[in-house]
């Protein structure tokens, strides 16, 4: 299965960062492309959902998912969403947002493990994803600036 992880430190509170996971931030990581449209954001809690129509201009596809859980010690909380809704070119997909607390910053880690219907469009797939998560980065840090 393919996986990677992005990391990004930020100058803020773990906790503030994990209550500054909310729609607004969300509507600021959406990419340039394809273009999305929310239909469905229920908020960072179990069970929750987020639904999106991804518009490729030729092509619209659903993607949901669903938080499965969400955990909280004093070094990190955690909160993992997993595929429920998933496009054609996706048979699995489990996201880990991690953050950190790391002394006087925060780490977010977004830690993807997905698979295609085969080998190939996971080979295609891994670095159209890991460029969207990466460009994330310069969003968190000036969001929680």
């Amino acid at each position: 299965m393919p996986h990677f992880a992005i990391h990004t430190n930020v100058n803020k509170d773990y906790k503030a960062v994990y209550e500054g996971f909310d729609r607004q931030l969300f509507d600021e990581l959406k990419p340039v492309f394809p273009r999305l449209r929310v239909l469905e954001f229920d908020g960072q809690r179990v069970d929750g959902r987020v639904t999106v129509e991804l518009d490729f201009l030729l092509a619209k596809f659903i993607w949901g998912v669903k938080i499965v859980s969400i955990s909280e010690s004093l070094e990190e909380i955690e909160f993992v969403d997993e595929g429920v809704d998933l496009p054609w070119f996706l048979k699995y997909w489990k996201h880990r947002h991690i953050i950190k607390h790391t002394g006087i910053s925060t780490t977010i880690v977004d830690d993807i493990t997905y698979y295609t219907p085969n080998k190939f469009l996971d080979w295609i797939f891994y670095p159209i994803f890991k460029l969207q998560f990466t460009m994330r980065s310069p969003i968190y840090e000036r969001y929680f600036a």
